[in-house]
């Protein structure tokens, strides 16, 4: 929040939540006098992969009500978050898994599953976020039929230049093109690329399992070299995130989201190595 204060935003921002902790109203309360600014600007994202604790979604829902924040569901489709997430937690967001979105161009079953559940949230009055669409075809083939990219496209969007943060032009210049067909079609929204650093062998095997992508052969070396040494494979990849990151800022982008994934020395690393590039 205090870098978002800093940059001067005042677009919203989302966070991660588990449905089974929660902040009390005091500390609530503490966050909303230091960050009044804030109020009506959060929206909290419920993951996927916890148990839900009746009791503390309680609470949970009556500081979001009480603070003007809002609900949505993260990765539709994956762990407990299905259509009786939905009819639970009431969110005013659903985020479809980028799951649902690979290819969907190409599989009918995708294509009518997205039908079914877009009537559905429309009548519910949610609105809703395609993850993960990479391609054109995923879009202007079936996605622009609905107004799922309407939500994203008006606020902001966050683009992952490359599946597991292995730098390659290939990758970097695949959003510079998105860049480039977005602003000559009048849309002028802040894009964020996003980098997740791989700092450790088992994150190759499951990025690409995920994303469906495959990894440049300068990153396989990488892996090949150091993926037995767990501090060299840590150094290695916060290099590598910085270096894709440095070609970002070199071709005029001005912000990054690095996922951290819950490792704050990650993150710390990689801004130390751009000490005098983000002055």
């Amino acid at each position: 929040t205090m870098e978002y204060r800093k940059r001067g935003y005042n677009y919203d921002i989302c966070i991660n939540s588990f449905p089974s902790e929660y902040l009390n109203e005091g500390q609530m309360g503490l966050y909303f006098e230091h960050f009044p600014e804030m109020e009506g600007k959060i929206i909290v994202e419920m993951v996927e992969y916890t148990e839900l604790s009746r009791r503390k979604w309680k609470v949970k829902k009556e500081e979001i009500s009480g603070h003007d924040m809002r609900l949505a569901l993260d990765d539709y489709s994956t762990g407990n978050n299905n259509i009786y997430a939905v009819e639970y937690f009431d969110p005013q967001y659903v985020k479809f898994d980028r799951s649902m979105i690979t290819d969907i161009h190409m599989d009918k079953d995708k294509q009518d599953r997205i039908d079914e559940l877009v009537e559905e949230f429309k009548e519910k009055g949610i609105k809703m976020i395609a993850e993960g669409v990479e391609t054109e075809e995923e879009f202007n083939k079936r996605l622009e039929k609905y107004d799922i990219w309407m939500l994203i496209m008006h606020q902001e969007i966050t683009v992952t230049t490359s599946p597991g943060g292995g730098y390659d032009d290939y990758y970097n210049n695949l959003l510079y093109n998105f860049l480039y067909k977005i602003r000559e079609a009048g849309i002028t929204v802040p894009v964020i690329p996003g980098i997740m650093p791989i700092t450790n062998a088992k994150q190759v095997e499951r990025a690409v399992k995920l994303s469906g992508s495959f990894m440049p052969q300068r990153f396989k070396s990488l892996v090949d070299k150091f993926g037995s040494n767990p501090s060299g494979m840590m150094q290695a990849g916060i290099v590598y995130a910085t270096d894709q990151i440095i070609d970002l800022f070199a071709n005029g982008i001005t912000n990054v989201h690095v996922y951290s994934m819950n490792n704050p020395e990650v993150a710390q690393k990689i801004k130390n190595n751009l000490t005098e590039i983000l002055k």
